[in-house]
């Protein structure tokens, strides 16, 4: 019964696809006529799972803050994306440099990108990682999987981050909702001109094998 609804499912996606995409050189080039088409385009890939790069920053970095004048722990405040299903954690990405260190999760977060009621040692997850740089300057970003287990719904709350173990890149856009641990307290990154070039991927949404035909049949009536 999987194997045909998934044969299914897979022509349904198959016959969208060339009524909305013509493949060129290119790649492949928008064609649907009306809002409908896209509305359906959008419906559609929702049935399947993806990944999300949560950030703030504009990916550049101008300067660095240490432990010592800038704090212990940067992390970021973040909400899963809208759509329904179930999301997880997939993996942090960070633009740092130090030593062996670790990723932190915070689950208490109270309001939309606020920082977390938990203190900088209370967090609901670590793994440790070593920064992909050990001195500034930083050309790339450290990336971290993340094996946590805990799934969230739309739009949940959580923040992400890691110990400062030499130097948080931080980048003059700002506008973000990234914190420091500093002083005994989170303190917004913004407040002093910066923003941590601190990110999050996600994966998640709505699994194909329990999506039913009515879900699929839906994306077509409307």
């Amino acid at each position: 019964m999987l194997k045909l609804f998934l044969i299914i499912f897979l022509s349904i996606a198959v016959l969208t696809f060339a009524d909305f995409y013509e493949v060129t050189k290119d790649g492949a080039v928008w064609i649907g006529k009306t809002e409908k088409d896209l509305l359906r385009w959008e419906r559609l890939q929702r049935l399947s799972l993806a990944d999300y790069e949560l950030a703030w920053d504009d990916g550049s970095w101008e300067d660095y803050g240490t432990p010592f004048n800038w704090g212990s722990t940067q992390i970021a405040s973040f909400k899963m994306p809208p759509y329904p299903g179930q999301y997880k954690i997939y993996q942090g990405k960070f633009a740092c440099f130090g030593t062996s260190t670790i990723l932190v999760v915070y689950d208490d977060v109270p309001n939309d990108y606020s920082p977390p009621n938990q203190t900088e040692g209370q967090y609901n997850y670590s793994k440790p990682f070593t920064p992909a740089s050990s001195s500034w300057p930083v050309a790339n970003w450290t990336i971290v999987d993340v094996d946590y287990t805990k799934t969230y719904g739309p739009n949940a709350r959580f923040a992400i981050g890691y110990k400062n173990s030499g130097g948080i890149c931080l980048s003059s856009q700002t506008g973000g909702y990234t914190y420091t641990w500093f002083n005994g307290s989170w303190d917004r990154d913004q407040n002093n001109s910066f923003c941590g070039c601190t990110r999050c991927i996600v994966r998640g949404g709505n699994d194909i094998k329990t999506s039913s035909i009515g879900d699929i049949k839906a994306i077509f009536e409307n």
